[in-house]
């Protein structure tokens, strides 16, 4: 498909579209509250190391149902981290 693009492109035609890719969905996170009520803690507390904050910030909106990017761009992180 590769070579095809560039074919297009070299020629300044429009080209083959590709389709979205299907990734496998992400498993419902869910928890408990106590669980919740722990993590929930650890990302308001003003003593809390930033990198532990931030993680529990993550987990807690990923529990809510947001998707990776959503959650990526909601709290200023990269995918990567949110996917981590």
């Amino acid at each position: 498909m590769r070579k095809w693009r560039s074919r297009f492109v070299a020629r300044r035609m429009a080209g083959p579209v590709d389709e979205p890719r299907l990734s496998r969905r992400k498993p419902e996170l869910v928890l408990s509250e106590a669980e919740r009520a722990e993590l929930t803690r650890w990302a308001r507390r003003a003593k809390t190391a930033q990198f532990l904050a931030l993680r529990a910030r993550i987990v807690l909106r990923c529990a809510e149902g947001g998707t990776n990017k959503e959650v990526a761009a909601e709290l200023g992180v990269s995918q990567g981290a949110v996917n981590r």
